[in-house]
């Protein structure tokens, strides 16, 4: 069996087993805190993105942020440094952002299997191109 198809079985079964641990309901919970979210990630000592798996200390790396606005009137929402997808959880949100139970069941929920992690893919950094449209 290859190394993809390895790294799929073990995340099938730490997706499956970490159901135990936590609820749709959690899950939901925790992604609410993927957005609007510059103030508890720069309060957090490590951040995680639930899509590549990137994670930093924002206090280290406070001057790379990438933030996008949403809405006029609330704070902005942190992307990931490597990925640029908004799925990034401090651990100042009080979820167990690097349990391996929890990761798993995070990015089956939200990502239905297509992430970074669910692949095992390694981490690299995105590289925006400037498109032009007449």
């Amino acid at each position: 069996m290859d190394e993809k198809k390895k790294h799929m079985k073990l995340m099938d079964r730490l997706q499956e087993e970490g159901k135990q641990y936590y609820s749709d309901e959690y899950l939901i919970s925790a992604h609410q805190h993927c957005s609007t979210n510059e103030f508890e990630v720069l309060a957090s000592d490590i951040c995680v993105c639930l899509y590549c798996g990137y994670s930093f200390s924002p206090k280290a790396k406070k001057n790379e942020l990438t933030l996008m606005k949403v809405r006029e009137h609330e704070e902005r929402t942190v992307l990931c440094l490597m990925c640029s997808i908004d799925s990034v959880i401090g651990d100042a949100s009080g979820f167990p952002i690097l349990d391996k139970f929890f990761i798993a069941r995070f990015t089956r929920y939200w990502w239905n299997g297509y992430s970074r992690i669910d692949y095992g893919e390694e981490i690299e950094k995105i590289k925006w191109i400037g498109v032009e449209v007449e």
